[in-house]
């Protein structure tokens, strides 16, 4: 019998570690439940470039496949705000994940 596994994780302007989807986990969902879009993938996962993320709006929840063999930590990112002071606290944002063993 599979087990959900969930959680909800800080992130912020540099890539933070969200969940594995180790080899037995079929899908994982994302959930941004935050005011700022946050950007999904590896862990050099950027807001914009080449290296630019799955964007999940505000409110929105995105599916990621696992293939089986396959074991990887997915990571996210949101955008710095441009009219941060310095010695503001940087911005952060709550992903929350499920994931079926």
């Amino acid at each position: 019998m599979r087990e959900l596994r969930h959680g909800a994780v800080e992130v912020g302007v540099n890539p933070s570690p969200v969940c594995d989807a180790i080899q037995d986990v079929s899908s994982v969902m994302v959930q941004n439940t935050s005011d700022v879009p946050v950007f999904v993938g590896a862990s050099d996962v950027a807001v914009d470039g080449p290296r630019r993320g799955i964007m999940i709006e505000p409110g929105q929840t995105q599916s990621i496949s696992s293939y089986q063999n396959d074991s990887s930590m997915i990571f996210a990112v949101i955008a710095d705000k441009k009219d941060r002071n310095e010695g503001d606290e940087p911005p952060t944002a709550t992903v929350v994940f499920l994931t079926s063993h």
